[in-house]
């Protein structure tokens, strides 16, 4: 089961594809473990960490976000016990 998530909190009202592209990678990198390894495990194109994103936040909340400029960034922070995470 998934878990969904307030758009509202991770957006705070941005509407510009920059803006909501930076918070939207930020609140993957800044997520638990759990949600952070479906991440990792559907790293495959940008529109596999799409799909993802639509079972955690309604779909409609996460247009208007360069999924390829994620993608390409291959950027997931770190694990909660600190070491980097691989993509």
């Amino acid at each position: 089961m998934y878990i969904m998530f307030n758009a509202e909190e991770i957006f705070n009202g941005a509407n510009d594809i920059e803006t909501r592209t930076e918070l939207f990678h930020t609140w993957i990198k800044n997520a638990s473990d759990s949600i952070k390894s479906r991440y990792a495990l559907n790293w495959r194109m940008p529109h596999s960490l799409f799909n993802l994103s639509c079972k955690l936040v309604d779909s409609k909340d996460i247009q208007n976000i360069d999924w390829f400029k994620i993608y390409k960034s291959k950027d997931m922070g770190a694990w909660e016990n600190n070491n980097k995470v691989i993509v």
